[in-house]
């Protein structure tokens, strides 16, 4: 979901925004957390599928022998 920020350009338009007006630091800063958006979805993914924080919506089905 984070990656769609750059697909549908809006991240190139926050970039340009700060751009226009010069703002360095901010352009830096819009990397990092975007960067930083990215990791955390992947890691919230991971731990979705590991079960980590997460119920299951059906029981897992008993194992036959």
């Amino acid at each position: 979901m984070v990656g769609a920020l750059e697909r549908l350009g809006v991240i190139g338009a926050i970039r340009d925004r700060f751009a226009a007006l010069d703002a360095i630091d901010a352009l830096r800063d819009i990397d990092e957390v975007y960067e930083r958006l990215l990791k955390l979805e992947q890691e919230e993914q991971m731990r979705a599928i590991v079960g980590d924080g997460y119920r299951t919506l059906w029981p897992r089905e008993p194992q036959q022998a």
